[in-house]
């Protein structure tokens, strides 16, 4: 199935991590698993339930409810309410960016999906996004890398680090713009408000690239 992004951090605060997660037609539970950087090797494998969602061990279980949100815009989520350090992901702390990919289990959706990052609060409500990676070669934006950002941003650089060009995109079957060997997009401050996710691949041939954004992190709740 095609990648798509399927989950959102509504909170962050020390020691806790509250995740949604879009609930799937004929799926019955999802694992989760986390990586510290985006492309590295994604392992702590955590498996929750469909739209019963979960809790770990130090958190207090009277104090965070688990399960389906009903209210308006919060139908249809699963919820898992987190300490990184209960699922053995020891490198993580409150002040460090990670990774979690999302599978669907079940059903005619089942497979991984988009890796989303889970970025800090910052005192000042801008944080900087920094990701390093390898755009595929491919045809179409069809099959291009996908990178999930947080939340909205100020300023986007691509920089390509490669001898080939490469196609950056920002949505779904969009249009591209061409990034050649060595260069660097970069789309105005402002001027970017509503992309939540790019689409990078290379020119005929695989290609190294740099991402940065200046993220406005204001979680959901606070």
């Amino acid at each position: 199935m095609p990648f798509r992004h399927i989950c959102q951090v509504w909170d962050r605060a020390p020691g806790v991590v509250d995740l949604l997660i879009d609930n799937v037609p004929e799926n019955l539970s999802f694992d989760l698993d986390f990586s510290q950087t985006f492309g590295g090797s994604y392992g702590d494998t955590v498996t929750i339930p469909q739209g019963v969602g979960g809790i770990t061990p130090s958190l207090n279980a009277h104090v965070y409810q688990t399960g389906m949100y009903t209210g308006h815009g919060m139908k249809d989520k699963t919820r898992f309410l987190f300490n990184p350090a209960d699922i053995g992901v020891s490198a993580l702390d409150d002040n460090t960016m990670f990774w979690v990919q999302v599978t669907v289990n079940d059903g005619p959706s089942a497979g991984a999906q988009i890796p989303y990052p889970v970025v800090p609060k910052s005192a000042t409500g801008h944080i900087p996004f920094v990701v390093q990676g390898t755009a595929p070669n491919a045809a179409s934006i069809a099959n291009s890398l996908q990178v999930m950002l947080p939340s909205w941003s100020r300023e986007i650089y691509l920089v390509n680090n490669d001898t080939v060009g490469i196609w950056l995109g920002f949505e779904p079957n969009g249009d591209e713009t061409f990034v050649p060997a060595q260069g660097t997009y970069a789309l105005p401050k402002f001027a970017n408000q509503g992309i939540s996710r790019i689409f990078v691949r290379g020119d005929a041939a695989t290609a190294d690239f740099s991402f940065t954004a200046d993220l406005n992190v204001g979680y959901q709740k606070t």
